[in-house]
């Protein structure tokens, strides 16, 4: 029993002393944060179970240097921008901490220390250094920005005006991560805010662009193309623009519409719309110039697309007075062999295809479609007092500009009952309607779109 706790006493005191030795053997700057005037100092950690512990620990440091440099927006346009969407303040904050991490190539690794399970490590960055290396490629990033500006405006003078705005945006690409600074240079012996003199290029450009129809209204019809021309003319000033892309959009009932396209060398662009799918009277296509498409897809990046996103686009709109597809109804409806007096079906289903926007013709010669329909009843066993019938209806839908049957489907054995056979008859035809109106007429619709 003596020699158990005497050999518990020395593994105890064993311990302690290798915690006291452990915690003197730390240094100062693990205890005690260091401050240097002269220098962003960052300390990492990381425990020494984690993959590549000391390259965590590295970068853990270099992120709390980045943390000490500052992000002021000085800008006057950029502050004006994050009114109008204050997304541009996140995606410039986040995209020059980013960029700011990853140029810390002057950071100095002053001291480490590790024990069994700890890694740490002592960072620095000379704030004189790293003043110098940003200007560096400030200066580099202001000159290749000043190089594309400087083409651009040659091209907006020689009226090449999708060039220009294509350079232009494209002048913003070298400057991104200084946006938040005012940027004055030299150009042509003039001092000009750099961000500030390409923002107003674009504006000013655009503000200049017209888009005018040849027609303000036109008549569609549901289901089918619009044969006749709808031409966009596009002018800057009264100079027809070439090569600008146009994208088209339903803001008002829904279609298949040609997405984008550019103008011709006349500055005129073909809307095409393949076919008008809403019931709506009243449809509106809007015209707009896809300035994005200035811009090559794998150069963009989050906050040059929110700068672009800002601009006052120019627009035009169309209208299109829509007429819904003309329907006639041929329908035999029979309860036991025998045509009911009032038919069940045809009224439900005419009342549901005029929501879709379909309207009802007395003549087979004015229809767009004919819809035939067919539906009997057949008696059932009675059970307990109750008689039952089953109802059997089939549709088909005849194209009258092509002549085929493009459209059918039937439905079988829906059950009514009632005290009598014929009322039976009628409340199994009367689900039947139910059923078509709501299974088989959405498909209808779908293939007539």
């Amino acid at each position: 029993m003596y020699i158990l706790r005497k050999t518990i006493v020395t593994v105890a005191l064993i311990i302690l002393i290798a915690e006291f030795l452990t915690s003197i053997e730390k240094p100062l700057w693990i205890e005690n944060y260091p401050y240097n005037s002269d220098y962003y100092i960052g300390i990492g950690y990381s425990m020494k179970h984690i993959n590549d512990y000391e390259n965590e620990a590295k970068n853990n440091a270099i992120t709390e240097i980045a943390s000490q440099i500052e992000i002021n927006i000085s800008s006057e346009t950029i502050h004006n921008l994050i009114e109008k969407n204050g997304r541009i303040d996140e995606l410039l904050k986040k995209q020059i901490q980013t960029s700011t991490k990853q140029n810390l190539e002057n950071v100095e690794i002053v001291d480490k220390y590790e024990n069994n399970n700890e890694f740490w490590i002592y960072c620095r960055l000379s704030k004189e250094e790293y003043k110098k290396q940003k200007q560096i490629e400030l200066n580099k990033a202001v000159n290749n920005s000043l190089d594309l500006f400087a083409r651009a405006r040659i091209s907006e003078k020689e009226n090449s005006i999708s060039k220009a705005l294509s350079q232009y945006i494209e002048s913003l690409k070298p400057i991104e991560k200084y946006l938040n600074e005012p940027l004055e240079v030299k150009f042509y012996d003039q001092n000009i805010l750099l961000f500030n003199e390409i923002y107003n290029s674009i504006q000013d450009i655009l503000n200049k662009i017209s888009l005018n129809t040849q027609k303000t209204q036109y008549n569609a019809k549901m289901g089918t193309p619009i044969n006749e021309s709808i031409l966009i003319y596009v002018t800057y000033n009264t100079t027809e623009i070439s090569n600008l892309p146009i994208k088209f959009s339903f803001i008002k009932g829904s279609g298949e519409v040609e997405l984008n396209s550019k103008t011709d060398n006349s500055g005129k662009i073909d809307c095409r719309i393949d076919k008008i799918t809403s019931p709506d009277k009243l449809q509106i296509v809007k015209a707009e110039l896809d300035i994005m498409n200035l811009y090559p897809k794998y150069n963009q990046s989050p906050i040059i697309v929110a700068v672009v996103e800002s601009f006052k686009i120019p627009i035009t709109n169309i209208i299109f007075n829509v007429e819904g597809i003309t329907a006639y109804f041929q329908y035999t409806e029979k309860n036991f062999g025998k045509e009911v007096e009032s038919p069940v079906i045809e009224p439900l289903l005419k009342e549901k295809l005029s929501d879709y926007g379909f309207t009802f013709v007395n003549s087979i010669s004015e229809a767009d479609i004919v819809i035939e329909l067919e539906g009997d009843t057949r008696k059932g066993s009675k059970y307990e007092g109750m008689y039952p019938a089953f109802a059997d209806v089939s549709i088909s839908v005849i194209d009258m500009r092509s002549g085929e049957e493009i459209f059918k489907d039937k439905i079988f054995n829906v059950k009514g009952f009632h005290s009598d056979y014929s009322n039976a008859g009628l409340k199994a035809l009367q689900k039947s309607a139910n059923r078509i109106c709501t299974e088989i007429i959405p498909k209808l619709v779908e293939i007539l779109k």
